[in-house]
């Protein structure tokens, strides 16, 4: 695409995660790139295109600072063609899972936005229209407990219903009892296969206090066998998850994953179109590339099905049901042993 309005004249520029792991290969399909985040090159990118001084590259001196980040111009977007309202309240993530370029992306750390700041995108986005709103960080609140914790309160006044994901290295028993006391509908933790029954035990806590749980499964990992497929669709019966959904790994240009398995020369395909999350590209540990691939469309079609999304994810509960809903959760709340169990240590991402 780039490509073709170039050829047409068009001025070209290219940024975000793929440009910003591979700039050398999208500076070929663009007239100037932009490395990392935009905030700060922005302002001189805008000014020298208009005076036909465009630079080949942008690159910010430091990360931005998310408390000077203006109001976005949510009334642009047409909000109808969104089931949920999607914001979010950080950048970066505490976690340093080997596969996803995040860090790479948004320099190796991770930064929190001013709770007033999202409170405010909260109101601006439920003036243009009421509904849903979907917290869409890589983990909710980059993980920093003592934000979360601040952040939730705030939330429940605003008298919204919402979702977020999480991970089980960032959930304790005090994080998932706040989500429930303070209007969290959904609940989506990034599952390794691993498949244990204190996962189950844990996922089955968290509905009790009234939160579904979304299972985000990742197939590829290094101590997966063939056998993973059959304990996932297992695993999702015995903990009645609401929903879940698949992925393979994909070995992200210049991410720690990337960097191993191009040591090991396991990677067999450099064709970007097949790095979409559901296409094998690299050569597994402990099974085999047909494996991997026949396994993962398997579980697709057997969980067809299996599952539906509550209607609540759809549309915002009124009147009855929340008060119906939140009488079940100050019940369930008050059951803390079930919690026990919340917190579990699983399997690093590097193995």
């Amino acid at each position: 695409m780039a490509d073709y309005y170039r050829s047409k004249n068009v001025k070209v520029i290219l940024g975000g995660v793929h440009t910003t792991l591979v700039p050398e290969e999208a500076s070929q399909h663009a007239d100037s790139i932009v490395i990392g985040e935009c905030e700060e090159v922005l302002p001189q990118l805008v000014d020298d295109l208009k005076n036909g001084d465009l630079k080949k590259a942008y690159k910010a001196g430091s990360l931005a600072d998310l408390s000077q980040i203006p109001l976005p111009k949510f009334e642009i977007i047409n909000h109808k063609k969104y089931l949920c309202h999607s914001i979010q309240t950080s950048r970066g993530c505490s976690l340093d899972c080997e596969f996803c370029p995040t860090r790479q992306v948004f320099g190796g750390t991770f930064r929190v936005k001013p709770i007033k700041n999202v409170i405010a995108e909260i109101k601006k986005v439920l003036e243009i229209e009421k509904k849903f709103i979907f917290f869409t960080d890589d983990i909710f609140g980059a993980g920093k407990k003592d934000y979360i914790l601040e952040l939730l309160p705030q939330l429940k006044k605003l008298k919204i219903d919402y979702m977020l994901i999480s991970d089980y290295q960032v959930l304790d028993k005090e994080i998932v009892l706040a989500l429930a006391r303070n209007r969290c509908r959904k609940l989506c933790i990034n599952m390794l296969g691993t498949c244990l029954k204190e996962e189950v035990k844990a996922i089955r806590a968290i509905q009790s206090l009234g939160i579904d749980v979304w299972g985000y499964f990742g197939f590829g990992f290094k101590f997966q066998t063939k056998d993973v497929f059959r304990r996932v669709l297992d695993f999702i019966e015995e903990s009645r998850l609401t929903h879940a959904s698949f992925a393979i790994m994909a070995p992200y240009p210049n991410t720690p994953m990337a960097q191993r398995l191009e040591k090991d020369k396991r990677i067999f395909s450099k064709d970007w179109t097949l790095y979409d999350q559901s296409h094998v590209v690299f050569k597994p540990d402990l099974m085999d590339v047909e494996d991997l691939q026949k396994g993962f469309e398997w579980v697709w079609g057997e969980k067809k099905g299996m599952t539906k999304i509550p209607s609540y994810y759809f549309k915002q509960k009124g009147g009855f049901a929340i008060a119906i809903r939140m009488f079940f959760v100050s019940i369930a709340i008050r059951i803390e042993k079930l919690l026990g169990f919340i917190g579990i240590k699983t399997k690093k991402r590097s193995k």
